[in-house]
């Protein structure tokens, strides 16, 4: 109902991040996934779910469990609904090992820097098109050094490459 003539050829959505922190939210999740999903199939388009980053420091959930609930509900839904997942919180999991003291979230813990966003492009980019995004020039204008342009394209491609088998 957007006024757009082409119907969509995919779809993608995200949970919120706290949806896996309740049985009661994880099960609102499942249920209405599963209905948005039907939805989506109908109108002749694929559905794929975003796979949000665990929070940070200093946000007051940064460091319990809901990383993992978000997986496991993240991972159930997706498998039960047979849906590509972009596994943008396995490659911010993977860069935070690799670098701990890499900036890919702001002042809130939750949402993404630059280098994150560029991160999760690089995430969605391999999926989509099952192609390494290592190597790509672009820098958001200069606004991104060289040295964590690749890294995160490294990050994204491993782990896209490990998530899927490839």
């Amino acid at each position: 109902n957007l006024g757009v003539k082409e119907p969509f050829e995919i779809v993608v959505f995200a949970s919120n991040s706290l949806d896996a922190n309740s049985e009661q939210g994880k099960a609102t999740y499942l249920q209405k996934t599963k209905e948005w999903i039907g939805i989506i199939r109908s109108a002749g388009a694929e559905p794929v779910l975003y796979w949000l980053p665990a929070t940070v420091k200093p946000h007051p959930l940064a460091g319990s469990d809901l990383g993992a609930k978000t997986e496991e509900m993240m991972l159930k839904a997706a498998n039960e609904n047979h849906v590509l997942v972009v596994p943008v919180a396995a490659a911010f999991r993977e860069a935070y090992h690799q670098r701990p003291d890499i900036k890919l979230q702001v002042y809130d813990g939750n949402h993404p820097t630059l280098a994150g966003q560029y991160l999760a492009a690089a995430v969605a980019y391999a999926t989509f098109y099952k192609q390494s995004p290592v190597g790509n020039p672009y820098d958001y204008f200069g606004a991104l050094d060289a040295d964590t342009r690749a890294f995160v394209q490294k990050i994204a491609d491993d782990t896209v490459k490990s998530f899927f088998g490839r």
